[in-house]
């Protein structure tokens, strides 16, 4: 007899504990750390966004269907939902590395692609009418940032602020101490993308007990 598991058992205590995690996230953000703005933001984002990708699973992965659009072939959308999930953490790990220095680059690197990102629209829309009012008012909000933040003004100062790094780039950089590092390695990358990301193939014959999935190929994700 196939042996099951009774996701109620699990899946309520950790219902409950994403919602008092982020309730004590809020309560409770460590007093040295009040002044680090851009930190918090990444730290609660994540907490909430992932809760979020957790449900969203859940829903995908239900035996029973309320939605009757909704079909068994969704599931396919879950690795990337995984991916996700396991980016947010080596995020996380990366700052508390150095919550002051990596809130930091943080604050620079978004600000670096909020500037790239306006110099494009500004390029590709700015002579478009319907454009001009929304691009006016993209540039005083970010002008009132970058006073409020110190950062320096969009253009070649800006370009050369780094990047907030990817996953792949946390590993190999040096910016991380030995006792952080070791919960980053290249395997949990190799891992995530040769089983969870790996591109799945999956057969539906007309019995939903008979669909089994089947992992072809590997494909390794590490940011580079």
């Amino acid at each position: 007899m196939e042996k099951t598991l009774d996701f109620k058992l699990i899946g309520r205590p950790i219902d409950t504990l994403l919602i008092a995690f982020d309730n004590t996230l809020q309560r409770e953000w460590p007093a040295k750390w009040q002044g680090l703005n851009d930190a918090r933001l990444l730290v609660h984002g994540s907490v909430v966004v992932n809760a979020i990708t957790y449900q969203l699973i859940k829903f995908l992965c239900k035996d029973r269907f309320i939605d009757p659009f909704q079909t068994r072939k969704f599931v396919t959308s879950i690795p990337p939902l995984t991916r996700s999930i396991l980016d947010s953490l080596f995020a996380l790990v990366f700052l508390f590395d150095d919550v002051p220095a990596k809130s930091e680059m943080f604050a620079k690197g978004g600000w670096r692609e909020l500037c790239e990102e306006t110099e494009r629209m500004e390029r590709d829309y700015g002579s478009n009418p319907k454009w001009i009012e929304a691009l006016k008012k993209r540039r005083e909000y970010m002008e009132a940032m970058r006073a409020a933040r110190n950062l320096p003004p969009c253009g070649p100062e800006a370009s050369r602020l780094p990047f907030w790094p990817t996953p792949g780039q946390m590993i190999r950089s040096n910016q991380l101490s030995d006792d952080q590092g070791k919960y980053l390695t290249p395997e949990r990358l190799v891992l995530q993308g040769s089983v969870v990301i790996g591109a799945p193939e999956l057969s539906w014959p007309d019995s939903p007990e008979q669909a089994a999935p089947h992992v072809v190929g590997r494909r390794r994700i590490d940011g580079s």
